[in-house]
């Protein structure tokens, strides 16, 4: 591999992973101790050079695998190289909310954001909210977020190495605004119309996120579920990195000492007064929420609670059933998407002495069933990105999170799925492409 990216090598052993135990067989089980094994060690100091580095090498000494990332890798380089271009006349001219200006090829969404990130005035737009603890407060803010019209849904279309952003082609960060929590308040509160229903969707990211790939995801999100609420983000401090898990899990557990999430959730429902909140999570994020769910006692927020979504949960499997019995029985469903061929929960179990995680099962003896939650199986969709995210990457996942959002439609209502009763229960089956 030549001009080596290491970002694609680590896509493209995520792309692949669900290949491997067939073609290794026997040599399965010590390949993947011997990989993990290598990124644990010293995970903390690693770049993602070297973390490619040691992949290569430990794909190297099977012939099989090593040409099957190659490939890979070459393939998703290669769309980066050749994405086809957009027909920009084509496009209809967009109008920013509340801004007056003209828009060509892209839409605004904007991202109403508390953080306990530390602020950095002095850094890029982008990076302002940094990888760093702050003083243990929460920073607010807003942001609009630019969506190039002509997207697939669940991309979050950004820029390959070579080129610099393009607004028309990519999705970025258009403004962004640190605000008092009063003018978050009293700006958020102007986003309704009269007589709008006041709904909310809070976004809680997983592990190796940035605040800007966090501000994008949410936007997206909003944006391929046609929302029409207020877009909330929750951005709790990840270091952004692959192997920054350790300290990713440290600034997790601080967080929740801190009740940060809690606080935020108050917030919005008393100062905001929303009718309805969703919530939706993503891998280590799931750990803030399902805490939290557990600790809401006022009966007015309960209420409040509308779709709840664990998506990929990194949350130890016994502690989630555990949990669940505590959660609120207001809200309207509770919804877990799980997965056969997540590497990267399946790495965090490794990293936990191999007890399960919620987010991943190795066979129906293992998948998490739990009332009140409703658990569906996304092992036939896509998989084949970094940070496990075929919630929001794959378009009919997106569709059912849609239809959710929508209809509050129960699973054996939603297209695309098939029940199966199991010993521990019913669970849903996203249907083969």
């Amino acid at each position: 591999m030549t001009s080596l990216n290491s970002k694609r090598v680590i896509e493209a052993m995520f792309a692949i992973w669900h290949k491997l135990p067939e073609l290794l067989n026997e040599r399965w089980e010590s390949f993947e101790t011997d990989l993990f094994e290598s990124l644990k060690t010293d995970a903390a100091n690693k770049t993602n050079d070297q973390v490619a580095q040691e992949i290569l090498e430990k794909f190297e000494k099977y012939k099989q695998v090593f040409e099957l990332l190659e490939a890979k890798y070459q393939e998703l380089f290669s769309q980066e190289l050749f994405s086809p271009s957009e027909n920009l006349e084509s496009l209809e001219t967009r109008v920013a909310p509340n801004t007056g200006v003209d828009l060509y090829g892209y839409e605004i969404i904007p991202v109403y954001f508390a953080t306990p990130r530390h602020y950095d005035s002095s850094k890029k737009l982008d990076q302002q909210f940094t990888e760093r603890r702050g003083d243990g407060s929460l920073n607010y803010g807003v942001a609009e977020v630019s969506i190039p019209l002509d997207r697939r849904m669940g991309s979050l279309n950004q820029p390959p190495f070579w080129r610099s952003e393009d607004i028309d082609k990519d999705m970025t960060i258009y403004s962004l605004t640190k605000l008092s929590q009063s003018e978050f308040s009293a700006q958020a509160n102007k986003a309704f119309s009269d007589g709008q229903q006041r709904e909310g969707m809070v976004f809680v990211h997983g592990y190796n996120v940035t605040f800007k790939a966090a501000l994008l995801r949410t936007g997206q999100l909003a944006y391929d579920l046609a929302f029409k609420g207020l877009p909330l983000l929750f951005s709790w401090t990840s270091t952004g990195r692959f192997l920054g898990y350790p300290a990713d899990e440290e600034n997790v557990r601080w967080s929740q000492q801190l009740r940060h999430f809690e606080s935020f959730l108050e917030f919005c429902l008393n100062e905001l007064k929303l009718d309805t909140i969703h919530l939706v999570a993503h891998s280590m994020g799931n750990r803030i929420l399902t805490e939290t769910l557990t600790q809401i006692i006022n009966v007015q927020t309960k209420s409040k609670l509308g779709q709840v979504v664990f998506a990929a949960p990194d949350v130890d499997a016994d502690t989630f059933k555990n949990q669940a019995a505590s959660f609120p029985s207001n809200a309207a469903r509770y919804t877990l998407y799980t997965s056969k061929h997540d590497v990267a929960v399946r790495l965090s179990e490794f990293l936990h002495g191999s007890y399960p995680r919620a987010g991943k099962f190795e066979d129906e003896n293992d998948v998490v069933i739990v009332n009140p939650v409703e658990t569906l199986d996304a092992s036939n969709r896509r998989n084949d990105f970094v940070g496990h995210s075929y919630y929001s990457d794959n378009t009919s996942i997106v569709s059912d999170i849609f239809q959710l959002f929508k209809y509050n439609s129960s699973p054996d209502d939603r297209l695309g799925l098939r029940s199966r009763t199991l010993q521990g229960g019913k669970m849903w089956i996203f249907s083969k492409l």
